[in-house]
């Protein structure tokens, strides 16, 4: 099989040739432009010769103009409607065509996306916690208003050839109440993630551990991944079965770069034996 054949075979739940395997990292080029970015992108997908490639996007969500931070009820209200193509986006966006050309016909590949409520905590730092608590309203109209631009974002970046989105969901059930989950993360998930739904490989990355799982398995995406390697996470297996879609995993991400040569070819191995079956492994 070729590259795309054999993702493609395990998006539509056949079984491969092999298992297609992609990792990735930060590369810090967030300082870059996109033409410098894409040939680093493309040389560290080469010189691996992973099957898919996950675009790092590290090029942050604008402060409203003139803020010096978002710090305050009075700095969240100044946000408002993107001109997309003159943001720091415009660079990733430009990398991703480039990208784009480069794989035609010989591997797909997905845009990072992190989503409303991962966009305002890091656009408010410190001062979520005090906010959710004492100015909901004014968290949800910047939610609202966040949505809105990510969804024109990811939408562009679809454009330029992607064949989906990575989405980063915050869903640590330590860090967030389930309450608090379903009211300020899941509905702006779900306008996002309704948005693109067309895309072929749109991908809900549930990040955290341990998880308020159960309050995601019906987002509209074709894979689900998150660190199930972890004992307090569902596995692999149980998440194709419930959702009867396509899982991403079997690697522990804490590991890369502090085991030897076999003690990583066990692991990665007691991964696909763990995944029972058709998966992503990444």
């Amino acid at each position: 099989m070729d590259k795309v054949t054999r993702v493609e075979t395990v998006l539509d739940g056949g079984t491969p040739d092999r298992l297609p395997v992609c990792l990735w990292y930060h590369h810090g080029l967030q300082h870059a432009s996109g033409e410098q970015l894409a040939p680093v992108i493309i040389e560290y997908f080469e010189h691996y010769g992973f099957d898919w490639l996950k675009v790092m996007n590290d090029y942050r969500y604008p402060a409203p103009t003139g803020a010096a931070a978002t710090d305050s009820v009075e700095a969240l209200r100044q946000l408002g409607p993107l001109n997309i193509h003159e943001t720091e986006w415009r660079h990733q966006l430009e990398a991703l065509r480039r990208i784009a050309a480069h794989l035609s016909g010989k591997a797909l590949f997905v845009d990072t996306i992190f989503d409303p409520f991962t966009t305002l905590r890091r656009l408010v730092g410190q001062n979520l916690p005090d906010l959710l608590r004492h100015s909901s309203d004014d968290v949800h109209a910047a939610l609202i208003t966040i949505t809105a631009n990510l969804i024109e974002y990811a939408r562009a970046a679809l454009a330029t050839g992607a064949s989906g989105i990575f989405v980063s969901i915050p869903a640590q059930s330590t860090a967030l109440s389930q309450a608090e989950f379903r009211e300020f993360v899941r509905p702006y998930d779900l306008q996002l993630l309704e948005a693109v739904a067309d895309a072929r490989m749109n991908i809900a990355h549930v990040h955290g551990n341990p998880l308020h799982f159960a309050d995601v398995l019906d987002y509209p995406v074709a894979v689900f991944n998150w660190h199930d390697r972890s004992p307090d996470n569902p596995d692999l297996h149980d998440v194709r079965n419930t959702t009867g879609r396509c899982v991403m995993g079997g690697i522990d991400h804490l590991l890369i770069g502090q085991t030897t040569l076999p003690a990583w070819r066990d692991h990665v191995e007691a991964g696909i034996a763990a995944g029972g079956g058709s998966f992503l492994l990444a």
